[in-house]
């Protein structure tokens, strides 16, 4: 039993850190992508 809580545990944070770069990626593209797309 406690070895299944860890795991699911570990997925939790990894899908938490995936989610978290999604959003720090989709940031970046919306405020910085714009400024690049003009100048080419």
């Amino acid at each position: 039993m406690d070895e299944i809580f860890k795991k699911d545990i570990k997925k939790r944070a990894v899908i938490r850190k995936t989610a978290t770069f999604d959003l720090v990626r989709d940031y970046v593209i919306n405020n910085f992508g714009a400024v690049s797309f003009t100048r080419t």
